[in-house]
């Protein structure tokens, strides 16, 4: 089916990542079937490499100031000057859904589907929550796992899928040794375990993270963490420095993200997911396949079916502090098993044709 699609999307870190190989896969697929795709992305991603080199192989992208009444114009020009069948909003507002749900009063055969990258949290206030409701009431609803998917059918919107996010592996294949003696890391040895953070400190578990290590360490484990960070660095820095009254200890590492992404897993020894809450980790499942041990709290957003992974209970820190001991002590997983599950379940091509499925029933 010919379909002409404008993705919406509050998306600007400093590289492309995982996420846009999975629009970009799914682009190719719509171009296959004749079709065609744009891009907004906000103001803070116009001058990105990523988004250089988009612009210079031809795409036609534009940039939203977040401001409402600038971002619906710029949306109908945008919908009349390329001929917008359907519009699909990745890392969302509520104004940018609004903005969408007013144009269709204007443009009556626009379609639009939310794909929802975290879990589906509802207004405390009921009144908010109709309010709400009738603005994310698109045509299609896509969760990024089956737990998000089944909150947001919960929660009433109709045609809702579940598609879990997937991985382009291919990215991951390009890794060069870091030498961590220049980071001042494992200066004397032990384990080294990586997190991700950029959206919450509390919501990504980062305070339990630390408090685990620390405790572990006060009974002679030698455990170093590095924090990679990929936006809102001065705020998490200053959280950070809080948790620890201001005096980082040495053990903790922080850095900014980068493209290279499968260094950073081959450099350490296990990916630590600490989260009070996900939508769909990809890291736990780019770990693997780099052979990196995961150990993951066990809220039915991280990936517990990958055999062989650590799991502690969500927010008790005592357990997993007893499971970083057993683990430094130890340090043994099947890497090779745990990789083929992942290549095999996560492949990003099936991703991109489910998700072409559901717009072209739309």
């Amino acid at each position: 089916m010919k379909m002409n699609v404008m993705f919406i999307m509050n998306y600007s870190p400093p590289y492309s990542g995982n996420f846009m190989s999975s629009i970009w896969t799914l682009e190719k697929k719509i171009k296959e079937e004749k079709g065609s795709c744009i891009y907004v992305y906000p103001e803070s991603a116009e001058n990105l490499g990523w988004v250089n080199e988009m612009r210079n192989n031809g795409a036609i992208i534009y940039f939203k100031n977040g401001v409402f009444w600038h971002d619906i114009k710029l949306y109908e020009k945008a919908i009349k000057k390329n001929n917008i069948d359907i519009i699909y909003l990745h890392f969302w507002s509520l104004t940018d859904a609004l903005s969408i749900r007013l144009l269709q009063k204007k443009h009556h055969n626009l379609k639009f589907g939310i794909h929802h990258h975290n879990e589906y949290v509802l207004s405390k206030s009921h009144v908010r929550e109709r309010i709400k409701h009738w603005i994310l009431d698109a045509d299609f609803h896509i969760g990024c796992g089956s737990y998000v998917a089944s909150e947001v059918k919960e929660a009433g919107y109709r045609n809702v899928h579940h598609i879990d996010n997937c991985i382009d592996f291919r990215r991951l294949d390009q890794w060069e040794e870091i030498d961590l003696s220049k980071l001042n890391i494992l200066s004397e040895g032990g384990v080294l375990l990586l997190t991700f953070t950029s959206y919450s400190f509390s919501a990504k578990g980062i305070d339990i993270s630390l408090a685990a290590i620390q405790k572990a360490r006060e009974k002679g484990a030698a455990i170093e963490l590095l924090i990679v960070i990929a936006d809102c660095k001065d705020e998490m820095n200053k959280q950070i420095e809080d948790f620890f009254e201001d005096i980082v200890p040495g053990w903790v590492h922080i850095i900014d993200a980068r493209s290279d992404v499968a260094s950073l897993y081959h450099s350490a020894d296990a990916y630590l997911n600490s989260s009070r809450t996900e939508g769909l980790c990809y890291s736990s499942i780019e770990a693997v396949y780099c052979g990196c041990q995961v150990i993951q709290s066990d809220i039915p957003q991280n990936r517990l079916d990958i055999p062989g992974t650590i799991i502690f209970e969500k927010e008790n820190v005592e357990q997993l502090t007893e499971k970083l001991i057993e683990y430094a002590n130890h340090r043994e997983h099947n890497s090779e098993a745990q990789r083929k599950y992942v290549t095999e379940k996560y492949d990003l091509g099936e991703w991109a044709l489910r998700c072409y499925s559901v717009l072209a029933n739309v």
